[in-house]
């Protein structure tokens, strides 16, 4: 799934690959709480999910994230239009557009139930301030359910392999976030983790017995001044029992933007910044193993170090948004193709095979090409298009290319109006 924040704001916020999106949402702006960002640098709550993110400095419109279906031939996307944003399911070709969700609402952060039934997803009414909870709904259109009512917000919501119980943050203040599970109905919640660290973006590891999650280590215990600093952004595992925490690996990384789990859970990707460049990081959680930075390797590609020396060959520049192939065995990324100064307006996607580095260019459309996702069968990537980066207003596009670089197509989507609902 993809999700994102203006790349002008690039430098000053935290970024996790889980789908959430508070584009343009004045209320939120007003009353979210803050999220760890880099070097502790506080703008606001930056969420997002698999496929995705949201940006409350955002005032986009268009699709802000998307993920495939487990069958293959639906995307479901999350669409924003002025103050609202809404659920949608969509067919590959665009042919068929079915809005799950409608009114004055803001929904983000969707996950579809294994069995592609039922839906989970973040939402903020705009009728009740300061609230964001999560809601459950078929893929039919029936049965919305809001699952939890509280004065948090509840957010990076993930079933579990068998679909019987859900993950999620919930943000209890300024300085934390904790991990919390709970049946699929919403019954039987319970705390994974506590202490004054923020823990975030939770995936379920294939077991079911275990979840990932990104955890940001707060200087807060020091005194009132160091509140919202953040010293060090790590993984970390912990069991669906909260008992057992391990520490899988991390660096203290100056930014985090995503996080991506490869289908058989024996290898993480991470999205992460120690300098001025983004970079790929690649993790083996099975067996453990040294986070090691993932360079593409073959012709035309020059590894960039982090000092960004001025006279080197600096073609190509930043990596991101990394996403498995359902087989394991290659990940797609976006990069620069362009030499990096502060925000990049031209993205491609590239294909790395893991077992060689190789790599190759698969799209040159010449616009800013961000959050790429494997289709369930490994033959197309979905993709987001900004088609004018530099201005104020946009309309993000939503594209799909074959896997091997055939075929680039945009998706065309018809949507109804501010708070309506289409057949």
């Amino acid at each position: 799934m993809f999700a994102t924040v203006p790349r002008r704001m690039v430098a000053a916020c935290l970024v996790v690959s889980c789908g959430i999106h508070f584009c343009g949402c004045t209320t939120l702006k007003k009353y979210a709480y803050g999220i760890p960002m880099a070097a502790g640098i506080w703008t606001g709550i930056i969420v997002i999910s698999p496929l995705a993110i949201l940006s409350v400095l955002d005032n986009r419109d268009g699709v802000t994230s998307a993920t495939f279906a487990p069958d293959g031939r639906h995307i479901l996307v999350t669409y924003k239009r002025g103050p609202y944003q809404h659920l949608y399911l969509v067919t590959s070709d665009g042919a068929s557009c079915t809005q799950l969700t409608h009114g004055k609402r803001f929904d983000f952060c969707p996950t579809i139930s294994p069995d592609g039934t039922r839906i989970v997803f973040s939402s903020f009414l705009h009728k009740k301030k300061k609230k964001v909870d999560l809601y459950t709904v078929n893929v039919d259109r029936s049965e919305l359910k809001q699952l939890t009512d509280d004065d948090f917000m509840e957010i990076w919501p993930h079933f579990s392999p068998d679909g019987e119980r859900i993950v999620f943050t919930s943000l209890c203040g300024k300085d934390q976030g904790h991990l919390f599970l709970m049946n699929a109905d919403g019954s039987g919640v319970r705390q994974l983790t506590s202490g004054q660290e923020f823990d975030i973006n939770p995936l379920f590891l294939p077991d079911g017995q275990k979840v990932l999650f990104v955890r940001a280590e707060s200087y807060a215990a020091m005194g009132n001044d160091t509140r919202g600093l953040w010293k060090c952004i790590d993984l970390y595992t912990v069991t669906i029992d909260g008992r057992q925490l391990t520490r899988c690996g991390g660096k203290g990384f100056f930014l985090f933007k995503s996080l991506a789990l490869s289908a058989d859970g024996k290898l993480a990707a991470l999205d992460i910044s120690a300098g001025r460049l983004e970079s790929i990081w690649l993790l083996s959680l099975d067996p453990p193993g040294p986070l090691a930075p993932l360079n593409p390797q073959g012709e035309g590609y020059t590894y960039v170090d982090e000092h960004y020396a001025e006279g080197r060959n600096v073609l190509p520049c930043d990596r991101c948004h990394p996403c498995f192939s359902p087989d394991g065995r290659s990940i797609v990324f976006a990069m620069t193709a362009t030499p990096k100064k502060f925000y990049s307006t031209c993205d491609e996607l590239h294909v790395m095979d893991l077992g060689t580095r190789e790599s190759r260019q698969i799209t040159n459309l010449g616009l800013l090409v961000e959050f790429p996702c494997y289709s369930p069968d490994g033959t197309r990537i979905l993709f987001r298009v900004d088609p004018k980066p530099k201005a104020f207003r946009s309309v993000y596009q939503l594209w799909i290319v074959n896997a091997n670089g055939a075929n680039p197509r945009r998706v065309e989507l018809s949507v109804g109006e501010q708070g309506t609902r289409i057949p």
